[in-house]
């Protein structure tokens, strides 16, 4: 299948990718000479309207004085979902963690049962997926988005700031974002200050902290 691909892409006009460092990574991969290469970031067009939400307020019956963490997507290991519900069983309790599922998931699945497990009652479950025009009402009823990939699957997860749908999305919605410390995702951060950087998902508690602090700046 690889060499297919190779094939392919030598014949290809152009290469279509999310951003720079995955192009480079591809191209080395697939061992193509002067190639021609156009950026298109997994992100949603235009602006959204930024006006507060209360989506996950109602859904859950969450109090209006509660912050909530949200982690928008998949519910996997790719993205840490055990590990961060784990850590999020000990926050303080004015802070909330919903995971948000990109497709319809049940209560039966062996891993959601864990990540529910694992968050002994302080860690919601949206497993409803919501048509993508209306996902702008459900992030905007949250005040931190979560943005975790298991480093250790490859460039495919570790070269993943312009092919993150979730962070585009956070951001255009003006949510500041915990990522973890990849290195695309760490040049985000650092240039436009848009949140903070963690190594692990026990750094997460601190970083809300740090945020709240001077949350506006963010």
């Amino acid at each position: 299948v690889k060499r297919l691909e190779r094939i392919c892409h030598r014949r290809a006009a152009f290469l279509i990718i999310q951003d720079s460092e995955r192009a480079t990574s591809l191209i080395s991969e697939n061992r193509i000479s002067n190639p021609k290469t156009v950026i298109v970031p997994n992100s949603p067009l235009g602006w959204p309207e930024c006006k507060r939400s209360d989506f996950f307020q109602k859904r859950f019956g969450i109090s209006p004085n509660r912050r909530i963490v949200v982690s928008l997507g998949m519910i996997s290991p790719a993205v840490l979902s055990l590990e961060i519900a784990a850590e999020a069983s000990n926050w303080n309790e004015d802070l909330v963690l919903v995971f948000h599922e990109r497709a319809k998931r049940a209560e039966s699945d062996l891993y959601i049962k864990q990540v529910r497990q694992a968050g002994r009652g302080k860690v919601l479950l949206s497993l409803e997926p919501l048509p993508y025009e209306d996902l702008d009402h459900l992030v905007l009823s949250a005040h931190i988005g979560l943005v975790f990939y298991r480093k250790e699957l490859g460039a495919n997860f570790s070269q993943i700031a312009g092919a993150s749908g979730k962070l585009a999305h956070y951001l255009r919605c003006g949510l500041p974002v915990i990522c973890l410390d990849l290195p695309g995702l760490v040049k985000v951060v650092d240039r436009y200050r848009c949140g903070v950087c963690v190594s692990e998902p026990s750094e997460i508690q601190a970083a809300t902290e740090r945020i709240f602090r001077e949350y506006p700046s963010y």
